[in-house]
């Protein structure tokens, strides 16, 4: 089980290319662009999406 976790609020910049994806994407799939960052974002630190990588001999 995992403990229950606040959300904290986060600010960053991005070039108004990927400002631009995000509005519609998250348009299409009917979510806010936080909500949506947010997903993108977690979802690329999770770990059971990176299997682990083995140093080249």
């Amino acid at each position: 089980m995992t403990a229950f976790r606040s959300s904290q609020r986060l600010t960053i910049t991005v070039a108004q290319s990927t400002l631009e994806a995000l509005i519609a994407r998250s348009s299409a799939e009917g979510r806010s662009v936080s909500n949506l960052a947010a997903y993108l974002i977690e979802s690329a630190l999770d770990p059971a999406n990176h299997p682990p990588q083995h140093p080249v001999a």
